[in-house]
């Protein structure tokens, strides 16, 4: 079974509403599955701590956004655009694929902010990364470790595909800034997939209890 086919499920079944040994016991009959968890275990968190200038400049584009902005979901999207392009946080990540020469997947949530990367890494001499898009993301086969650069910010299935089609020793590392938006952000997606890694690992054993 296809670790995407577990994603669908998931998302037919609303887990987020039901315990994972509820629905595990109501799938075991009709699933098969091969692996005893979701989640690749080599994934670490990479904690950027933003300068003064930074804070100030979040704070003034806060304080811009609150007063003539109405819907929340668009003061996030652009808390988060300011949040993500900070110097601080890019050189946070020239400082850990300096560290490493395996081919890496850099995931932005927009194309024109991987180029913004691209060029960031083209500059620090790292031919060894490549930034794209969470959606292009998925074409891209020439790589074995992940560097979620942003949380996304919509569509985070994609992000799920991605993790679903990675090695099970790839490296996985997930930024996040102490912007208060930029943990909002970082705290929805992986709630999430520990939702399914829960998932995944009560129907792994309770359909290999049933074969056993």
């Amino acid at each position: 079974m296809c670790k995407r086919l577990l994603v669908c499920a998931k998302g037919t079944f609303h887990p987020r509403f039901v315990q994972s040994h509820v629905l595990a016991a109501k799938m075991k009959d009709t699933c098969r599955v091969t692996y005893s968890a979701f989640l690749c275990p080599n994934r670490q968190t990479v904690e950027v701590l933003s300068t003064d200038e930074e804070q100030a400049k979040y704070a003034g584009r806060k304080a811009e956004l609150f007063g003539k902005e109405k819907n929340p979901r668009r003061i996030v999207t652009r808390l988060a655009d300011t949040a993500h392009a900070f110097g601080s946080r890019t050189q946070a990540l020239i400082e850990v694929l300096g560290e490493t020469d395996t081919p890496t997947l850099v995931l932005c949530n927009l194309s024109s902010y991987a180029a913004r990367v691209n060029s960031a890494l083209k500059s620090a001499g790292l031919r060894h990364a490549k930034a794209t898009s969470y959606q292009l993301g998925l074409a891209e086969k020439d790589y074995h470790d992940v560097v979620y650069f942003e949380s996304p910010i919509v569509n985070s299935y994609y992000l799920l595909d991605i993790e679903a089609g990675l090695a099970p020793d790839a490296r996985i590392w997930h930024f996040v800034s102490d912007m208060k938006v930029d943990r909002l952000l970082f705290n929805q997606v992986t709630h999430e997939l520990k939702q399914i890694n829960e998932l995944t690992e009560e129907l792994y054993a309770v359909t290999h209890r049933s074969q056993a």
